[in-house]
């Protein structure tokens, strides 16, 4: 969780994407990722989220909670983004 919660100086994350990485972290998602990769992990998950499913980024921020709909659209688009990512 502490890997997650890092951020570059001067380079702020938007609230929805702080949200959605700690989303994982926290429903274990990233519990079979090496420490060191997290990072690595973390950029290419907000990547895909940017370019593909903004739209879950925007309920986030328009919300401002998660529902059980938008719970399972996460899950989906992080189970599916693992898949892809080597540990």
């Amino acid at each position: 969780m502490v890997e997650i919660l890092k951020q570059d100086q001067y380079v702020p994350m938007d609230v929805s994407k702080q949200i959605a990485i700690i989303f994982a972290a926290s429903k274990g998602m990233l519990d079979d990722i090496d420490r060191d990769k997290v990072k690595s992990f973390e950029s290419g998950l907000i990547e895909v989220l940017e370019n593909q499913h903004s739209d879950l980024l925007d309920e986030i921020t328009k919300e401002g909670k998660i529902s059980e709909e938008l719970e399972k659209s996460l899950i989906s688009v992080i189970e599916d983004f693992k898949k892809g990512f080597s540990n």
